[in-house]
């Protein structure tokens, strides 16, 4: 599982797009969620517009674990 910020100014959401490209062309499965108005960690604190991701987020580790 892979959760990117769009607004990240410390890891570009470019160089993560090229890296789930590469994954894709693998054919290795992932899971890519991006938070559009999220910086560096920034939208996590605000936790109550954040349910759809955390329920992503428990939703991957139910299949994975």
């Amino acid at each position: 599982m892979i959760i990117a910020g769009e607004q990240d100014s410390r890891c570009p959401i470019q160089p993560i797009k090229r890296f789930v490209e590469k994954l894709s062309e693998m054919k290795h499965p992932y899971v890519f969620l991006i938070e559009e108005r999220a910086g560096h960690i920034s939208a996590l604190f605000k936790w109550e517009e954040n349910i759809p991701l955390f329920t992503e987020i428990v939703k991957y580790l139910k299949m994975n674990l």
